[in-house]
């Protein structure tokens, strides 16, 4: 597989809103958000589909109550490996989280990628929200040092 952002020749287009990569630039993590809630079955589906089309260890899909990370290796990669609620993790980096009642998909990937990126950086917070949980399931450590990207370029992946 090459990893890319050339929109030409293009064999799939990996669905996401954020992905991050790891120091040496490899895709870590595909975040898929979605405004409605109840929508998990199919948010996990596009997860899991974005997860094995580009090759990549974990997936992260949420909805305006929940965030869940998946992991490609674990026993169940249908089961999140992780559960968290969304306005715990996510608020610090957007007052909107708890104060909207109606919500856009930006409301949700905008502090998403933020709290990755404190994270991958640690810029905000000394300790990001659930950096723990992020750490006991293996996923902290291999986004520090890394970068996030906006699925607004779009990631497109080349099977060959």
């Amino acid at each position: 597989m090459k990893f890319g952002l050339e929109p030409i020749d293009l064999e799939h287009e990996i669905d996401h809103d954020t992905i991050a990569y790891d120091a040496e630039g490899h895709p870590v993590l595909i975040v898929v958000a979605k405004a409605l809630r109840d929508a998990v079955e199919t948010g996990t589906t596009s997860t899991l589909a974005a997860m094995t089309l580009a090759g990549v260890p974990f997936g992260m899909y949420l909805d305006p109550d929940n965030l869940w990370i998946f992991r490609a290796d674990s026993a169940n990669p249908r089961e999140p490996v992780l559960k968290l609620r969304t306005q715990e993790a996510l608020s610090p980096y957007s007052h909107l989280l708890t104060t909207q009642k109606y919500f856009f998909r930006s409301l949700l990937d905008r502090p998403a990628e933020a709290w990755l990126r404190d994270i991958v950086h640690g810029r905000k917070h000394a300790r990001p929200p659930a950096i723990d949980e992020l750490e006991a399931i293996g996923l902290a450590g291999r986004l520090l040092g890394g970068s996030t990207q906006n699925g607004f370029y779009r990631a497109y992946v080349h099977l060959h």
